[in-house]
């Protein structure tokens, strides 16, 4: 018969600008028709890699932009470990969620990768058989660390670490990239174009942990 606990949830509306990416390319009908190369799919695809990346950039820009609560870590598995755990506090304590990956800069990651044991065992990078604290492959650039998959991203700054949940920020897109295409009878050319409309936001910053002091921050 007690009296249940109240509780108000707050909301704040915020606006993000919704942004087209997009680029084209021509070629001319001789190329089209004549060549032995399929140069209308490979310069699709081209133009889809180059999209990509854009979209890419763009969604790091909105995460550089962030403020998140911040732990210091260096290239031991000590600390390391430290970090990790202090994340994992901050991620439940603020937001009720779990971490769920690491995101890199390609100088993070080698840091992560190339953990030692005091032994001089690798405990990451190589097949060790006991007491490890995760494993790698290095020619695919991908690791495992604490059961936190680690995302290797070029487009981050070097120095750059993010532990964080999936739900921290979200990418809404109009299903891109789109294709267009079209000719000029006058000179025989063709153009192909691809676009799409995208935007970003950080929805929950409180699932968001940056790591500073691994990789070159120089």
């Amino acid at each position: 018969g007690d009296t249940l606990v109240f509780g108000k949830l707050s909301l704040q509306t915020k606006t993000t600008p919704v942004m087209t990416v997009g680029g084209w390319t021509d070629m001319s009908r001789q190329t089209i028709e004549r060549s032995s190369v399929q140069y209308v799919d490979a310069a699709f695809r081209a133009m889809a890699i180059a999209y990509g990346k854009k979209t890419n950039e763009l969604f790091i820009n909105t995460l550089n932009g962030g403020t998140y609560e911040s732990v210091a870590a260096t290239a031991s598995a000590d600390s390391v470990t430290d970090a990790v755990a202090d994340a994992s506090i901050a991620i439940y304590g603020n937001a009720g969620g779990r971490p769920q990956f690491i995101l890199a800069s390609p100088d993070v990651w080698k840091d992560l990768v190339t953990l030692f044991a005091v032994d001089g065992r690798p405990i990451v990078g190589g097949n060790a058989p006991v007491n490890n604290i995760g494993n790698a492959n290095l020619p695919q650039m991908t690791a495992n660390l604490f059961g936190l998959t680690v995302v290797v991203d070029p487009a981050l700054a070097k120095g750059t670490c993010y532990i964080a949940n999936s739900e921290a920020a979200v990418t809404w897109e109009n299903g891109g990239p789109r294709r267009l295409s079209d000719e000029d009878i006058t000179n025989l050319t063709s153009q192909f174009s691809v676009y799409g409309y995208t935007a970003y936001g950080v929805i929950y910053p409180e699932m968001i942990v940056k790591v500073t002091g691994l990789g070159t921050t120089a």
